[in-house]
Order: C-alpha cells, then sequence, then structure tokens
C-alpha cells in the first residue's frame, strides 16, 4: 500500500472524490456500512462514489471481504473507481456500470451469488420536492417507477439463501419497506431505528432481512444522532462509537470515542 493511501484512509471520509456540484453522499451512508453484518463478497447496489462498500472495507480492514459496486450514473461510478484506487482497494472492489432495474436475470453475476447486499436506494416520490436537472441527483435521491421495489427484488435474487440484505430508509416509510422485503423473501431479522436527538421521532430506519430466513425479529436499542442545539449540536458518544468514520464531522479522533 503506498503512503498516498495510508493518508487517504487516515482522512475518510474527507476527501473522498465526488461531483462538485450534485448528488454527494449523506451520514446515512457511513451508518449503513457500520450497520451492514460481514460477508466475504458483498453487493452494493446503487453504489453512488463507493461510500458503502468503501466504508465495509476499511470497517473490515484485515479480512477477506470484497465488494461489487453496481452504479448507473457514469460520474459517480467514475468517482467509485477512483476513491477504491485511492483507498488501496483497487484489487477487492469491482465496479459494474449498470441499473439496479435490470436484475434479476443480468449477466453481470450468478443468482445467489453474494452473502450479503447493501442498499441506500432512492426514497423521495417525484413531484415531493424541486428536482434537479442533473441526472446524478435525480436518480439518487427519487424513487419512480418502483424504484425501491427494483432495489429489494435485486438484492433478494443477488443473495444466496441465508445471505443478508442491509438497507437504510426513512422511518416513516418502514411498513412500505418490510412489506416489500417479506414480499420477495428478504425475512426481516434485526432493526434499528435512528433518531436526530432524544425524544424527537424516527427520522431513519436500518433492517437486516435474510433470504429464506424464519420469522424472528430483534428490535435493537435505538440510535440517537445529536446533543445539544445550534453551534453547540455535537453527535453523540453512542452514534460516534457505532460509527466511528462519522467523527470527522466534529474534529475528533477515534480514541476520543472510549470515554
Amino acid at each position: 500500500m503506498t503512503e498516498d493511501s495510508i493518508s487517504a484512509r487516515g482522512l475518510f471520509p474527507r476527501g473522498l472524490d465526488q461531483p462538485t456540484e450534485g448528488y454527494r453522499f449523506s451520514f446515512d451512508s457511513l451508518l449503513l456500512a457500520a450497520f451492514a453484518p460481514a460477508g466475504r463478497r458483498i453487493l452494493d447496489l446503487g453504489a453512488g462514489c463507493g461510500v458503502v462498500g468503501l466504508t465495509i472495507l476499511l470497517h473490515r480492514i484485515d479480512s477477506e471481504s470484497r465488494i461489487v459496486g453496481l452504479e448507473r450514473t457514469p460520474v459517480l461510478a467514475d468517482c467509485a473507481e477512483r476513491n477504491a484506487i485511492s483507498l488501496g482497494f483497487g484489487s477487492r472492489y469491482d465496479l459494474i456500470r449498470g441499473r439496479v432495474e435490470d436484475l434479476p436475470g443480468a449477466r453481470w453475476f450468478d443468482a445467489g451469488s453474494f452473502d450479503g447486499a447493501v442498499m441506500n436506494p432512492p426514497f423521495r416520490s417525484p413531484g415531493s420536492g424541486r428536482v434537479s436537472e442533473r441526472e446524478e441527483v435525480r436518480s439518487a435521491r427519487f424513487a419512480g417507477g418502483g424504484v425501491l421495489k427494483a432495489f429489494v427484488q435485486g438484492a433478494a435474487w443477488a443473495v444466496r439463501t441465508g445471505g443478508w440484505a442491509a438497507v437504510v430508509f426513512p422511518a416513516e416509510r418502514l411498513s412500505e419497506l418490510l412489506v416489500l422485503l417479506t414480499g420477495v423473501g428478504l425475512e426481516p431479522k434485526r432493526l434499528v431505528m435512528v433518531h436526530p436527538r432524544r425524544r424527537e421521532p424516527a427520522r431513519l430506519v436500518l433492517v437486516e432481512a435474510r433470504r429464506n430466513g424464519s420469522p424472528g425479529l430483534i428490535i435493537e436499542p435505538p440510535l440517537v444522532l445529536h446533543v445539544g442545539r445550534g453551534a453547540k449540536t455535537r453527535l453523540t458518544r453512542q452514534v460516534l462509537r457505532f460509527c466511528p468514520h462519522l467523527s470527522c464531522n466534529q474534529g475528533l479522533s477515534k480514541n476520543d470515542l472510549n470515554g
């Protein structure tokens, strides 16, 4: 590994190659990567600039995990490939340029060939907000034409029996997500609600489902993101322990998380 790669890993996720304008990844991608179970071969559906898959590799730096990212937007696919090389993961990260909607049945890989799949699907309904002129923003944020269903179906097709799918999604649409997961044979097994602050409604939910799994859902303690208000807003120690890479947002080192 080169000195540049060592430096890039130390700064991560700062310094990731992203479009200067348009869609940029958010903290939900880092939460998803921290939540995902272990696996030797993991599919990242709608990989964007590669942040979820690359965070997984950094979390499991000594493992044999490999990531295959699937991204439809050329500018984001280019970023993902450059980021993998910059971080020294060129041999463990492969990028397929294509649409999630083309799964199942695509010839990129065989059905059931992955231990797990991660997905941060578009969640805004068309007409729910201002539509960007930039294609990468539209495809990353707006879920028209059954896009969520396509993500769930693609994950179910790609993972082996007993394999897992992990997803981050708006909490207010949890019932829709659970119906889609169970409808394709992905049985929800683990769930974490993500709250902006204590005593505030959850905004996000993290769900792990198993292909052809038996019923039985564990609802884990909720994650609370912030304490304080205004200029005194800080990330909680709980969420920083859950996902240490969030520390880049407030100047904390990973050693600060043990107190």
